[in-house]
């Protein structure tokens, strides 16, 4: 755990409960933003945008009863906000965080975030590639993403002897947050149906967690997708 900010008294504590409904929460949210962008936070304003936080209530070996700002953050999120965290620039970010809410909502006496810990069978990056492809580009690309601390999908690691490849891949895409396609002359010079359907569903699951039915961005994409399938179908007529 890390301790971005604490007020006065007891540097321990322990979480209760989260202390407000979302709708209370959502609000009050609202005009903590409104409040640093005036005020011309920008600095505590992007973290407190960029990190997850909820409003718990805590104690500590005293029995004091106070609230604190919380959150669990992916690794790469977490070490990021370590290594800035002694700065002075970011600990008074945090402390005009805890101001500006307990002008307006409750008593924050700490600011802290954990580790998000990952699952076994939840993965960042699900990466498609065509078995060419595998030694020059899908392996380096995959050894780059695991330096930063993401978990990646590769064929070669996660098929085991006897698995379906195909409910193996659908298992997959289901459980990663991202898909990396790799387009190449080896992906479309074979009829290879389980990397075109690979390709759609990570453009189609990606389309499905930005929560939006109006994405251009998305719709052109799923689009494009659906066109090299017509002409794939089309040359192997």
């Amino acid at each position: 755990m890390i301790i971005l900010y604490h007020g006065t008294g007891s540097q321990n504590f322990e979480l209760v409960d989260e202390r407000l409904s979302s709708d209370v929460l959502e609000t009050l949210y609202v005009n903590i933003r409104a409040l640093l962008k005036t005020r011309g936070y920008s600095k505590a304003l992007e973290f407190f945008e960029s990190i997850p936080f909820s409003i718990w209530n805590g104690t500590n070996d005293f029995e004091d009863e106070f609230s604190l700002f919380y959150a669990e953050t992916p690794l790469l999120q977490y070490e990021a906000i370590k290594s800035v965290s002694s700065y002075p620039d970011v600990k008074n970010a945090f402390r005009q965080l805890a101001e500006v809410t307990r002008e307006i909502g409750p008593y924050v006496r700490f600011i802290a975030i954990d580790l998000l810990h990952a699952k076994s069978d939840e993965w960042d990056v699900f990466i498609c590639h065509a078995s060419a492809d595998k030694d020059e580009v899908a392996r380096p690309l995959a050894t780059i993403l695991e330096s930063f601390g993401l978990r990646v999908w590769l064929d070669e690691n996660e098929l085991k002897l006897g698995d379906s490849v195909r409910s193996t891949i659908d298992h997959a895409l289901a459980k990663s947050k991202y898909g990396i396609v790799v387009l190449s002359k080896a992906f479309f010079d074979r009829d290879r149906p389980h990397q075109i359907i690979a390709y759609r569903r990570a453009v189609t699951l990606d389309m499905e967690m930005r929560k939006t039915g109006n994405n251009e961005k998305a719709k052109a994409a799923i689009n494009e997708c659906n066109e090299v399938l017509r002409l794939l179908s089309k040359d192997h007529e």
